[in-house]
């Protein structure tokens, strides 16, 4: 038996078989060569023996035995890579170095730890005829041990493999996971390839022979490589004089559902009626098609699936000719594809198409006999489009006739497949009061539905006692009942669905009695599926006449509220209460932050406000800059207590809010008007210009500063000739300077000139302006320098052309 590792000393490893017994003796080639000695002077040996660093016995005899437990049995609670350890230490005066073989013995018992595991494919499912890697490790190994590997029905079936032909270790990335690599990397590594030509469960074992009793065992299912959807044949055509054409599109009916229609276009074939369906695919009428321009036109199929990804998107079509033994496939704008079958020659054919691959063909000819003459000769074409594999069979007999069946399968592969969901209805019912006495509401929702499958679906709404012994009311619905207000009728509930996406249905249910009653639903769609669904409902009598909750809104058709961060804002409910009975009002601001307008409120994470704002009064202010940029959800929440009776009501409304950029504030210091000294050091300041979002009023803006003769510049924000304020000035842009001020020189302004100054400050994506102002300015020691407000609006129109922002304030 044999371990992997280094061994330091005399190191034995065996396989556990029961307790140890262990035997000792003296060394007879050390006994002879002692033979002169006096036998009272050969002192044994003193020896320490140990289990699992454990002191068992001390011996001092030149022989003996002794017994061990190994702690390693069958049906003990140890797991499979359990061991124990035996040590011996010797000392001896008669025995030393190098003349003893070995101070130490060292004895590992061990149980065969073997694991069996999946290499590859790393992804299930496993597919018909793909390469399945099985591999095993072992702790021990020994030249009579033979590994037994069996898998019925895989290709090899059977086959054995001795221990001691174990592979190099294999690389990590070959193991299902890491501990399962670190286990193996010490043990005896091995691995072999089956196929499975066919689908189904499989069971792979592997057993030990001429060895330790042990057997495992790895189940796995292997699935076909396409899936089938749906076979129909036609009755038997003349082969010279009827031709059969035949088209399909499958195309998105809605985000997670795919439509399928096969159209026999000469409407000549007689279809066989019985057509089979698999779980995913649904057959349909489908509702509200729009008639066909050709009357010949006769629907085969008309199919649709069911998918968990709204990103299968895209319309796929083809059409299919036969006519005088060929065949001509046409996809698209693609060039059309024909093939010709000779039935006289060939008794059976098979060809492949693929439009990534071309044609492969396969045949078998006839044997001139009278007896196979009379025969038909059979023909499969196997043709691929994208998500879509037919198998179409030809079959053509001597007589001149022909019949075709058609194959329809999904490639298992590809995105459609893959989508496929399994069967379940979305649906969501809800209980509501009316203010009526004796009245109730049963409020349920599906998603939107394709005007294709609308008529697909049907409701049972039936009303029980409390103990659902006795049937109480019953009424049927299809979709057309549908309404739009239905979530109206729940106005204090809180959807974790988009009523907007989602088609509702009320039904207002009459109660016999006070007391608690059961309603069951039943919702079907076609034959696909079907749900129950079942809720209590109570049936009281009406405590409150009137009960609202009422945002002000400025605009009741804008559904969103905008305001800038820098503004405060201040919204104001109204709400009323009719009760019958005394009774305690009380109300609820909260803000809930959302993505988009369209977003569902995160209802357990509220906006965290401060202490100082009031959230229970008829009046909500917000103060400005509260608030980031982007959308909220604003609810108030009217709550009335009837001590009476011991119940609570509620009513509420609410109002989307978006946050905007506040204006940027332009402001150059001096006034409108200015008089200055050519000779003087004046400043052009704009350090008082502000963002209101911002606590630091000038971080991160930007300035840029304009100056020209002519005030009409600024209409078109271009420079005219010998207008420019400075030598080197070259357009508009006094300065490179992004700074808020900008100190000028005395002399760089010509006497008795009148200047115009703009100033523009940038913040990421907006914008704000100060211009133009004018300057004035003469020879004199004290030169009329002026700024003087013009019209600025018309002048943003012009800068807006060339600086184009979202946001700018008009002054």
């Amino acid at each position: 038996m044999s371990t992997r590792g280094t061994i330091t000393e005399l190191h034995i490893s065996c396989l556990w078989d029961g307790n140890i017994d262990l035997k000792y003796s003296r060394n007879q080639r050390l006994a002879s060569e002692t033979d002169g000695e006096e036998p009272g002077m050969q002192a044994p040996p003193y020896c320490q023996w140990y289990q699992d660093s454990i002191l068992l016995k001390n011996t001092s005899r030149w022989s003996g035995q002794l017994a061990f437990r190994t702690g390693v049995d069958r049906g003990g609670a140890h797991p499979s890579w359990a061991s124990t350890h035996v040590i011996m230490q010797c000392v001896s005066a008669w025995c030393v170095e190098p003349t003893c073989s070995h101070h130490n013995l060292r004895i590992e018992v061990a149980r065969q730890d073997v694991r069996l595991f999946l290499l590859s494919p790393h992804n299930l499912p496993i597919r018909e005829w793909e390469p399945v890697q099985l591999g095993w490790c072992a702790r021990l190994k020994s030249s009579t041990w033979r590994y037994h590997f069996k898998s019925q029905g895989g290709s090899p079936a059977e086959f054995l493999i001795p221990s001691n032909q174990h592979s190099d270790p294999l690389s990590p990335t070959l193991f299902p996971h890491a501990e399962l690599h670190q286990m193996c990397a010490s043990y005896y590594n091995y691995h072999t390839t089956v196929h499975y030509p066919h689908r189904g469960f499989y069971t792979a074992s592997l057993q030990i022979e001429n060895g330790p009793q042990l057997s495992w065992n790895l189940d796995f299912y292997v699935q076909p490589a396409l899936l089938h959807v749906f076979s129909a044949t036609s009755t038997l055509l003349s082969l010279p004089h009827k031709m059969l054409s035949f088209s399909w599109t499958l195309r998105p009916l809605s985000p997670r559902i795919m439509a399928y229609s096969l159209v026999d276009e000469e409407g000549l074939g007689e279809w066989s009626p019985s057509h089979h369906y698999n779980p995913f695919a649904v057959q349909s009428d489908f509702c509200a098609v729009p008639k066909s321009q050709n009357a010949r036109d006769k629907v085969i199929a008309n199919i649709y699936f069911h998918t968990g990804d709204d990103r299968i998107s895209g319309e796929l079509m083809g059409k299919i000719d036969f006519l005088n033994k060929t065949l001509i496939f046409r996809t698209g704008s693609a060039a059309p594809v024909s093939l010709t079958l000779n039935p006289q020659k060939v008794q059976m054919g098979i060809y492949i198409f693929s439009q990534a691959l071309g044609l492969y063909r396969s045949t078998q000819d006839i044997e001139t006999t009278n007896n196979t003459r009379e025969k038909p000769s059979f023909h499969y074409v196997f043709y691929q489009q994208q998500s879509l594999s037919y198998l179409i069979v030809l079959e053509l007999s001597q007589q001149r006739w022909y019949r075709l069946s058609m194959h329809l399968y999904l490639n298992r592969r590809d995105a459609l497949f893959r989508s496929l969901r399994e069967k379940d209805m979305d649906m969501h019912v809800f209980s509501g009061r009316s203010p009526e006495e004796s009245v109730v509401y049963i409020i349920w929702f599906i998603p939107l539905q394709h005007p294709q499958l609308q008529c697909e679906w049907a409701f049972t709404l039936q009303l029980f006692d409390s103990r659902k012994e006795h049937l109480l009311w019953n009424r049927t619905y299809t979709y057309r009942n549908h309404t739009k207000s239905a979530a109206h009728f729940l106005p204090r509930s809180v959807l974790s669905f988009k009523p907007t996406q989602y088609a509702g249905f009320v039904a207002p249910v009459s109660c016999r009695k006070c007391g608690l009653a059961r309603a069951v639903l039943k919702a079907t769609m076609n034959t696909y599926t079907s749900k129950v669904m079942e809720l209590t409902v109570a049936c009281q009598k009406s405590y409150c006449r009137e009960l609202t909750a009422t945002i002000h809104k400025p605009n009741p058709s804008d559904p969103v509220l905008r305001y800038k961060r820098g503004s405060a804002i201040i919204l104001q409910a109204t709400t009323k209460a009719e009760c019958r009975t005394s009774s305690s009002i009380s109300l609820d601001w909260k803000i809930y932050s959302l993505k988009t307008t369209s977003s569902i409120p995160d209802w357990a994470n509220p906006v965290m406000l401060p202490n100082k704002i009031n959230t229970d009064g008829v009046m909500f202010n917000i103060p400005r800059n509260l608030l980031s940029y982007g959308f909220y959800h604003v609810n108030v929440t009217v709550t009335v207590l009837l001590p009476a009776h011991a119940l609570t009501f509620g009513e509420s409304d609410s109002v989307i809010l978006q946050i905007l950029p506040s204006d940027l504030v332009a402001i150059i210091a001096g006034g409108l008007f200015r008089t200055i000294g050519v000779a003087d050091v004046w400043a052009l300041n704009a350090s008082a210009s502000f963002d209101p979002d911002s606590a630091n009023p000038l971080e991160g803006l930007v300035f840029r500063w304009y100056c020209t003769k002519q005030e009409l510049d600024y209409s078109v924000m271009k420079l005219s000739p010998d207008q420019k304020c400075q030598p080197y000035q070259m357009d508009l842009l006094w300065s490179d300077s992004a700074h808020p001020v900008q100190m000028v020189e005395p002399h760089v302004l010509q006497e008795n000139m009148k200047y115009y100054f703009a100033v523009v400050i940038l913040k990421q994506d907006r914008m704000a302006k100060d211009l133009p102002n004018s300057a004035c300015c003469s020879w004199f020691y004290t030169i009329a320098g002026c700024f003087l407000f013009r019209k600025l609006w018309e002048i943003y129109q012009s800068i807006r052309k060339v600086y184009p922002v979202r946001k700018v304030s008009k002054l």
